[in-house]
């Protein structure tokens, strides 16, 4: 059974997370890993294990909006399927490749591509930097590789535990 000011404490971080990401849009991420990476420790958690599990802990949440947000979209027929079926084989590449090189990661690194992720992420903001649409779609020479490097930037957060 969790002490009440943990739930407390997940509860406001939820709040928190979800109010920041709808008005600002920002990744809850960006606000769940560290807060949660401070509960870890507060609970006595392996300081070795804290980041892995905040990371992990932040991404299993997007598994439940990422559904939402699929069916929400499905519902207005705006999901390109077959775009999203050209980039899957890369995600899927990335993704794995990524695992096999986030083992060797240590927890110091691991911090230091996090921050400078979260830095990256509040200077595109700042300066409002958004990419010029497109009307032509890559080919699929084009959206493999692409994909490959989104499931390679995901992949990397989903890390294993330190040994």
């Amino acid at each position: 059974m969790f002490p009440v000011e943990i739930v407390i404490a997940y509860l406001a971080l939820g709040v928190v997370a979800g109010t920041a990401a709808g008005l600002l849009g920002i990744g809850g991420g960006l606000i769940i890993v560290p807060v949660l990476s401070w509960v870890f420790l507060q609970q006595g958690f392996s300081g070795a294990a804290v980041l892995h599990l905040a990371i992990g802990t932040s991404l299993s949440t997007i598994v439940l909006t990422s559904v939402s947000s699929v069916l929400a979209h499905q519902c207005h027929g705006a999901i390109l399927w077959p775009v999203v079926m050209r980039l899957v084989p890369g995600i899927l590449v990335g993704a794995f490749a990524s695992g096999f090189i986030a083992e060797g990661l240590s927890k110091s690194v691991l911090g230091a591509f996090f921050g400078v992720f979260e830095v990256c992420v509040a200077l595109q903001m700042w300066w409002q930097l958004k990419p010029a649409a497109h009307k032509v779609m890559p080919t699929l020479l084009g959206l493999v590789p692409i994909g490959g490097v989104l499931g390679w930037c995901l992949g990397c957060l989903v890390l294993v535990e330190e040994p």
